[in-house]
């Protein structure tokens, strides 16, 4: 069970069959297990999406509005500020150990979708690390247009 408001949900299907269907779900919890705002359905319980024994997880300064998979990594946008202790800007990626930046939005991300190796972004945002690239935004082959 969670505690709070969901704010976007995600399928990752692995290999075959159903035990390799997992659902992330971000939102607002206030269940001490989530307090990173992002958690994991493995078809049997709850988990968090990373675990705080590695220090700072998950995001603050905001919310995830949006969740896709991009080259096998987590990708979450929204209007947070922060993840797993790294400064961000509405655009984050997860690795399995680690977060990273994904670029500078002046707005809120609010979808994702990848296509064929690139990422697409839409939002409320007109600059992505100082480019013009009002409400849509592709990264491809390492940087954005």
């Amino acid at each position: 069970r969670l505690d709070g408001v969901v704010t976007a949900m995600m399928v990752e299907a692995g290999g075959e069959g159903e035990q390799d269907v997992r659902l992330f779900v971000a939102g607002k919890f206030s269940d001490a297990e989530r307090e990173n705002n992002l958690a994991v359905w493995d078809g049997t319980t709850w988990g968090s999406v990373c675990s705080r024994t590695r220090g700072e997880c998950g995001v603050q300064g905001g919310l995830v509005l949006a969740m896709s998979l991009f080259e096998g990594h987590l990708i979450v946008g929204g209007s947070f500020t922060r993840a797993g202790g790294v400064a961000v800007e509405g655009l984050a990626r997860w690795d399995g150990e680690e977060w990273y930046t994904l670029g500078g939005f002046n707005g809120n991300v609010l979808a994702l979708a990848s296509v064929r190796g690139q990422l697409f972004v839409g939002g409320a945002f007109t600059l992505v690390e100082g480019q013009e690239l009002p409400y849509v935004a592709r990264w491809r082959a390492g940087q954005w247009e």
